[in-house]
């Protein structure tokens, strides 16, 4: 397909209404020639037309007319689906595919897309700059920040190291206090650490610091106490003693389990026997003479007996213990504070 005239051109630059009357069809070659402003860039521009398959965006009211040799011609209402491929080197395609800023060592690039990656390169190395002045700025307040919060944990630590140091104590965690250690309980207790309010009012934190400085006291004596063989020797004959004593008892399995009950059980059989009555003081029911016989035979004399002998061991034992010194109160000015 190819152009054979311009049948007709209005409203298209200095072409107000030109119509083709004499002019001979287009030839294989075909040259333009005339004085400046005769024409020659409008018809270019009619052609830039055709190749964009669109309107004059610098003659938007403008209409023509082009005949091929396919016999239908073209005009603005149909260059949009024109099958005819043509080039145009005018002003305008410079305009578009040419940067002449781009020009690098003598090397002209000549392609519209590769301008337009071009431009966005430039726009995009212009806001890096920008973004890259923006966030040295933020960094150097982070480094200051930083190094404000690493100041306070360890002049924090060295504090609270010297507030305690004059405490006498084998417990070397606090005595030996860093800022990695302060900087570890900032971390477990992160969410207490945010709140404005203070754990400990002014007066508790005085009465905790008068508490913690040293107050000497009076040291508190005592005897030391042991035990000489004589006593060893004489425990272990009455333990013998006593372990090798036998009571026959007809057991109630019950009261052998459980000790309160037995108790309690035991003293109520002492009381109804010497108030002379077979009558629960407890229930109001008759206790029968099965029953008392049974009880005892649970708690007969041999029983009681040895019942009585080990209450007497274990008293005159634990009156062999070393007896612990008896401590001033804690009021008393010569008593250790918190320690005992």
């Amino acid at each position: 397909m190819s152009i054979k005239n311009i049948q007709r051109l209005k409203r298209f630059g200095i072409f107000q209404d030109h119509t083709n009357s004499n002019a001979k069809d287009f030839g294989k070659y075909n040259l333009f020639y005339g004085w400046n402003g005769s024409g020659k860039s409008t018809l270019s521009g009619l052609f830039r037309c055709v190749e964009n398959k669109s309107t004059s965006s610098k003659f938007p009211s403008s209409e023509f007319s082009i005949s091929v040799d396919t016999g239908t011609p073209i005009t603005q209402a149909s260059v949009a689906n024109s099958d005819l491929n043509i080039y145009t080197f005018n002003q305008d395609f410079i305009d578009e595919n040419i940067s002449w800023n781009s020009i690098v060592k003598s090397i002209l690039l000549v392609d519209k897309k590769k301008i337009e990656e071009r431009e966005k390169l430039e726009k995009l190395k212009k806001e890096q700059e920008v973004d890259s002045k923006a966030y040295g700025i933020e960094a150097e307040v982070i480094m200051k920040l930083d190094s404000a919060v690493s100041k306070f944990g360890t002049d924090s630590a060295r504090h609270m190291k010297t507030s305690l140091q004059s405490i006498d104590t084998t417990d070397s965690y606090y005595l030996n206090y860093d800022k990695r250690k302060f900087g570890k309980f900032i971390e477990d207790h992160f969410e207490e650490s945010k709140s404005e309010d203070s754990l400990l009012d002014d007066q508790q934190i005085v009465e905790l610091t008068n508490a913690a400085k040293p107050d000497q006291k009076s040291p508190i004596t005592f005897n030391q106490q042991s035990i000489n063989q004589y006593i060893f020797t004489k425990a272990k004959e009455r333990l013998d003693d006593l372990l090798k004593t036998s009571v026959v008892s007809q057991t109630i399995q019950r009261l052998v389990e459980h000790g309160d009950i037995k108790s309690w059980v035991e003293t109520g059989l002492d009381l109804h026997k010497r108030h002379d009555t077979n009558q629960c003081e407890y229930c109001g029911n008759t206790i029968t003479e099965e029953r008392t016989k049974q009880l005892e035979a649970h708690f007969n004399n041999d029983y009681k007996a040895f019942q009585t002998r080990l209450k007497g061991a274990d008293g005159w034992l634990a009156g062999q213990y070393i007896q612990s010194p008896t401590l001033p109160a804690t009021s008393d000015p010569a008593s250790f504070m918190g320690q005992a």
